[in-house]
């Protein structure tokens, strides 16, 4: 056996025994909350480019990539595990599954250490009115975790890692406590600007919740970017939303990386050969993806059957509220909940719909179904998202009425819906690679270059 491979088994040994001694440590009530532990090296896996100690922390399960978070970090996660040994701590906020099963099994392929962290709604919830006794935001509060901070005290017990990422605000302080030479922040979105817009939406009691959570956020992510190496947002529009107090030379340090887009690998038909169908793409469970959708069905569709009375349309997520299952198979209205391949039916669509009222980061699915060679109609709040990105794929429109005209225009007008379609996804597909986008995070990330790196998108 080589000298170095004896080296690294003896390290891995090291963590694993350092790692039962702080995890057994804990109450029966904290190590409970760990479903998940692996600790391990390939010593066979060699490189040109040296291999760095990278801990990534996220706020779910970076695999499959079927949402937008998921997206983002899956890519980041796989490009790091390639070059680099990665320790993931997570949280798991879905019940078990096949699918989780097989997402876990995934990451354990691909990470030299894995620890994950049921994330159970109850036990949050009782974090939260806890740091709201204590003039803590609520989100951060909500994913506090002894068990997760005992797991990575565990893998830096023997030496510090290299460089430490959180993925959204809620994981940061994980990062800036965790051991590291280096501390990189990955809010992508302006939570603070969010918690503005629901606050804005909202009246109540839970207007006065959002606004207190927006105002402590805000000064949150100021102090976390302060205070981090490096930080980095998903939009130019997410880091104007920090600005806030903030000094110039604090903004100045934050970086912007924006997603890319997968290609699609097989060939979709035409959007201009397609019978009316809309479909609109989503996690349900979001509030503004069915506050949108909920909008759309009242105030456009009904308009748009009035003058295509054979229009369909595909709400294509998982979760959907009851009040939307209520209405499936009404007044051509599919709601189909989780599905494997949501290709599936975007094969089906002549042209997709984006009617969100609060809108923030990248829109993924609007550039996905881009991507697939479909045109698309969003409110202006998406759009904003975007900052002209592949506007000649897309139609904008608030009014229930321009909504609608824009719609039935991409159903009865074949030449116009074919090369809004054509447009759209050449534009994306030339501008949204991940390789030089995910390069770029990884040179910001170890240090491997300026301080700032911005690689937004396109306009």
């Amino acid at each position: 056996m080589l000298p170095a491979e004896l080296n690294v088994k003896a390290e891995s040994r090291i963590a694993a025994n350092a790692a039962g001694r702080l995890l057994t440590s804990a109450t029966p009530a904290r190590a409970s909350e760990l479903t998940s532990f692996h600790c391990r090296y390939d010593p066979g896996r060699q490189s040109a480019i040296p291999r760095r100690r990278v801990l990534y922390l996220a706020h779910r399960l970076p695999a499959p990539p079927d949402k937008g978070d998921r997206i983002r970090t899956y890519h980041v996660l796989t490009y790091l595990a390639a070059r680099h040994d990665v320790w993931l701590a997570c949280f798991d906020d879905e019940p078990p599954s096949r699918k989780g099963a097989a997402a876990l099994a995934e990451l354990r392929r691909l990470c030299a250490g894995l620890a994950v962290v049921r994330w159970a709604p109850a036990r949050a919830m009782v974090r939260a009115a806890a740091g709201l006794m204590r003039g803590c935001s609520l989100s951060v509060s909500a994913y506090d975790s002894p068990a997760l901070r005992a797991a990575v005290a565990a893998w830096s017990l023997d030496r510090p890692f290299d460089a430490a990422i959180s993925f959204s605000g809620c994981m940061a302080p994980y990062a800036l406590a965790a051991l590291a030479r280096r501390r990189v922040l990955d809010l992508c979105d302006a939570d603070s600007a969010k918690w503005r817009d629901y606050a804005r939406g909202s009246r109540g009691p839970w207007r006065l919740l959002a606004s207190y959570e927006a105002n402590r956020l805000g000064r949150d992510e100021l102090a976390w970017s302060a205070t981090a190496d490096a930080t980095i947002v998903i939009t130019a529009r997410e880091r104007e939303a920090l600005r806030g107090e903030a000094s110039h030379t604090a903004i100045d340090r934050i970086s912007i990386i924006g997603n890319g887009v997968d290609v699609p690998i097989d060939t979709s038909p035409p959007a201009a050969s397609l019978g009316p169908v809309v479909a609109f793409v989503g996690a349900m469970d979001y509030p503004p993806n069915a506050g949108g959708v909920t909008w759309f069905l009242d105030q456009v569709w009904p308009l748009v059957r009035h003058e295509q009375p054979n229009a369909r349309l595909l709400v294509v997520g998982r979760r959907p509220p009851r009040l939307l299952r209520r209405r499936h198979g009404r007044a051509g209205l599919t709601v189909t909940g989780a599905v494997p391949d949501v290709g599936h039916y975007l094969r089906q669509a002549r042209c997709g719909i984006a009617p969100l009222r609060i809108a923030r980061g990248l829109p993924n699915k609007v550039l996905e179904m881009l991507a697939w060679r479909r045109p698309v109609v969003v409110t202006r709040a998406v759009a904003a998202c975007l900052t002209g990105t592949a506007a000649s794929g897309m139609r904008v429109a608030d009014e229930p009425a321009l909504f609608a005209r824009h719609v039935l225009a991409m159903l009865q007008d074949d030449a116009l819906c074919e090369r809004t379609a054509a447009a759209g996804q050449r534009h994306v597909l030339a501008r949204y690679a991940w390789g030089p986008r995910l390069a770029a995070f990884e040179r910001l990330a170890l240090g491997a270059g300026s301080h700032r790196a911005d690689f937004a998108d396109p306009v």
